[in-house]
């Protein structure tokens, strides 16, 4: 009896580049052993071995010492491996270098000038090592700042940082943090910034002043998204075909309310990807979005030709909705790598050899 032959690939493994490795291990690094170390780039290293701290024992492996040295910075290497920190000048390195540092290891503070740190980097190291915000010179923080700090962190908000803060920032807090509204002028608030504290709390109503809505169609139609109780003080007849959209996504019991004849092709396609309840208001094979549409909605696919496809929508496609492949012509072959990746980043399965069919299962 013959040996039957193992079936063959159909994912071209040895056409992949660095960036295409890069991109899939992030994600998915049983495909590791499919890898040629070799081709990898320096500045696709970093970002792997962030994503995948293991995979730091391939460049060990694979690399030689003064190679991993070019290949990264010596405070990256020191963190990688501690075994490389007596090569390292901490003295020379700038202060966005060492907040990233501080906030992947306590190895080093004791080495670092605090003094270098810019105040932007202070967001990172706030949200990943609280501890060290006693060393943040907090008069240097813009509004900004503070908004991306309070965040994470609310026990650092001072009376100077709600000062800094916009209405829309100050709104963002509250809205996390109720609690601390004793700190908030509500006074500052435009209809932006309500609508963003009374969509997450609404029970601060009582202090806004409504009329400041006035000509804000678009912010009704966030805050009612999220709260549908206020829609007694809104004036529908000021929606566009957006704000429709944005509302309806959510809210489909405003239908009644809606001028359908003002939604374009794209507030369609975004509202049908949520509600496609709606199909039977249009004609949904003229939509031009489709791959959008049936990344989201497969069941519209037999309202299309997808015959002219090609890879790269197909690999978009597969990668949301892998059942669309079942019965259909694909072609495996023409696939790029940057296309395999985008695929296999989210359905693995499609790697398996040509012998035997991919599957959505």
């Amino acid at each position: 009896m013959a040996t039957k032959k193992a079936p063959k690939e159909i994912v071209c493994w040895k056409k992949f580049k660095s960036e295409d490795w890069c991109r899939l291990l992030e994600v998915q690094p049983q495909f590791a052993d499919k890898c040629d170390w070799t081709i990898l780039e320096p500045w696709d290293w970093r970002p792997l071995i962030a994503a995948q701290p293991s995979l730091a024992e391939k460049l060990r492996a694979a690399t030689p010492r003064d190679e991993a040295k070019w290949k990264f910075d010596s405070l990256e290497l020191a963190c990688l491996f501690p075994q490389y920190a007596d090569e390292c000048d901490f003295s020379s390195k700038s202060g966005h270098e060492w907040a990233l540092v501080l906030t992947k290891t306590k190895d080093f503070d004791d080495k670092c000038d605090f003094s270098k740190i810019p105040p932007s980097s202070w967001i990172i190291i706030a949200k990943r090592r609280p501890d060290l915000f006693g060393k943040c010179p907090t008069d240097k923080l813009s509004g900004r700042d503070w908004s991306y700090i309070l965040e994470k962190c609310p026990q650092f908000a001072t009376k100077q940082a709600w000062e800094k803060m916009d209405a829309w920032s100050n709104a963002k807090i509250v809205g996390l943090y109720p609690d601390l509204q004793k700190n908030c002028d509500f006074s500052r608030f435009d209809a932006e910034a309500w609508a963003k504290l009374l969509s997450e709390q609404p029970q601060f109503a009582d202090k806004c002043d409504w009329s400041k809505f006035k000509d804000c169609s678009a912010n009704w139609a966030v805050l009612l998204a999220k709260q549908p109780q206020f829609a007694d003080k809104c004036d529908f007849s000021a929606f566009d075909g957006d704000d429709w959209c944005t509302l309806l996504k959510d809210q489909p019991q405003f239908a009644d309310k809606c001028d359908w004849s003002l939604l374009r092709e794209f507030d369609w396609v975004r509202l049908l990807s949520e509600q496609p309840q709606f199909a039977d208001k249009l004609d949904v094979s003229k939509l031009s979005g489709c791959l959008e549409l049936l990344m989201k909605q497969p069941q519209f696919a037999d309202k299309f030709d997808l015959s002219n496809y090609d890879t790269e929508t197909w690999s978009k496609l597969l990668s949301e909705q892998p059942q669309l492949a079942d019965g259909r012509d694909i072609p495996w072959k023409k696939f790029k790598p940057r296309e395999w990746v985008t695929l296999l980043v989210k359905q693995p399965q499609f790697a398996m050899p040509s012998g035997t069919a991919p599957s959505a299962n």
